[in-house]
């Protein structure tokens, strides 16, 4: 027994739920993004996000990103659920939060540059780095590492 769908049923059937997952979903992005990079932009933000020394600041940043996405998938949820919501809309903006994620990792690696760094390390190791430019390199990085 086959079963039947004409279209004008399925324009009729809410997907504010849907949508609301998916825009909650870009939002807890977009706040991975913003929050990482402003706790290793701010020794003050830094302090405040870190909930657990051995993580250091991704302790805060994940936990506080994973309550907004929650809340703002809750808040969605329950505003649309009975609503026919424009994905086009949702999930252009969904993937703006993604973005933004993805911006604030890529700002976060170019600033840091953590393979600069294990290069000085390894180089000063084995004495192929002059002291000079170890002392440089230290002061380029020194605002990413807190000391």
């Amino acid at each position: 027994m086959a079963v039947s769908v004409r279209s004008d049923e399925t324009a009729s059937l809410p997907n504010g739920s849907g949508a609301a997952a998916i825009l909650a979903a870009g939002v807890g992005c977009a706040m991975i993004g913003i929050l990482a990079l402003a706790g290793d932009a701010s020794d003050a933000i830094g302090k405040l996000l870190n909930f657990y020394n051995p993580t250091g600041t991704l302790s805060g940043v994940t936990s506080v990103s994973i309550v907004v996405w929650l809340m703002f998938w809750y808040v969605l949820h329950r505003q649309w659920r009975t609503k026919t919501v424009a994905m086009i809309k949702v999930n252009v903006a969904a993937f703006i939060g993604l973005a933004i994620e993805m911006d604030g990792d890529l700002k976060l690696a170019l600033l840091a540059d953590p393979i600069a760094e294990m290069e000085a390390a390894i180089a000063s190791r084995n004495g192929s780095m002059s002291t000079q430019s170890t002392r440089l390199l230290a002061a380029r990085l020194s605002p990413w590492r807190g000391s």
